[in-house]
C-alpha cells in the first residue's frame, strides 16, 4: 500500500480495500487505465471537499505507476538525524516543524542529495547515512499544474559536538535536538509525512 497525502486529506494506493477500521477512508476508485483514473484523481483533487480516498486496482505496481502519471513528479531527498542521545534533528521553518530535504539536482544521486541538504539547512558536517527508510509522496498544485513530490528519506547519525543552528535563509528559523518522546511537542504544527518519517525512524509502522 502508497500513501498520499493532499492537504489535510490522504490518498491510499491499495491492491485490496482495506478495513475501515485500519484506515479511515471515504471513497473508493477503481480504474483500467491512465485516461480512466486521472478524471477520478482531478475530480477529487478539485472539488476541495473533505475525506479520504482509496484507489484500488489488483497489481499495486501499475497502480501506483498509473497514478504516478496523472502528475508532474518531483524527486526530492531528506535526512532523518539522530545525535549520540538519540534525539532527532527538526527545524522550524515557515511556521512549520519540518525536516532537512530538497529537489534532487541534476547528476546527484538520492543519497547525495540528502547529505548536502542537511549540511545546507542544519550547518553540521560529518553526518553519515545509515541506510535507506521510507519514501514519502504528497501533492500540491503549482500554477494550477498537479504535482506529485515524491521525497525518498535516508536514516543518518551524528556524533559530533557542533550544536546544529539556521543558516538563516529558506525561512529556516530554528534548528533543534528533540528527543523521541517529546514528538507531542511538534505533532500538531508539522506535516504527516514529517510524523512518518520519524515514527519509521523508530522501527514504527508510518
Amino acid at each position: 500500500m502508497y500513501k498520499v497525502f493532499f492537504n489535510d486529506n490522504t490518498i491510499f494506493l491499495a491492491d485490496k480495500i482495506p478495513k475501515i477500521s485500519e484506515f479511515r477512508y471515504d471513497y473508493i476508485s477503481s480504474f483500467r487505465d491512465i485516461h480512466d483514473l486521472k478524471p477520478q484523481v482531478m475530480r477529487y483533487l478539485l472539488s476541495g471537499k473533505p475525506g479520504n480516498l482509496v484507489i484500488f486496482h489488483t497489481d499495486i505496481n501499475h497502480c501506483m505507476k498509473t497514478f504516478r502519471s496523472c502528475f508532474k513528479v518531483i524527486l526530492a531527498s531528506g535526512g532523518l538525524v539522530k545525535n549520540k542521545k538519540g534525539e532527532n534533528l527538526v527545524m522550524f521553518r515557515r511556521g512549520k516543524w519540518d525536516l532537512p530535504k530538497g529537489k534532487v539536482d541534476t547528476n546527484e544521486s538520492s543519497e547525495e542529495t540528502a547529505l548536502r541538504e542537511v549540511e545546507e539547512e542544519c550547518m553540521i558536517e560529518g553526518h553519515e547515512v545509515e541506510g535507506y527508510l521510507i519514501t514519502t509522496y504528497h501533492i500540491y498544485f503549482l500554477e494550477d499544474v498537479p504535482v506529485l513530490k515524491e521525497t525518498m528519506w535516508f536514516a543518518m547519525h551524528y556524533d559530533g559536538e557542533k550544536d546544529p543552528q539556521s543558516p538563516g535563509t529558506e525561512g529556516i528559523e530554528k534548528v533543534i535536538w528533540l528527543p523521541y518522546n517529546q514528538l507531542d511537542k511538534i505533532s500538531g504544527n508539522t506535516f504527516p509525512t514529517v510524523i512518518d518519517v520519524i515514527h519509521a525512524g523508530e522501527g514504527k509502522k508510518p
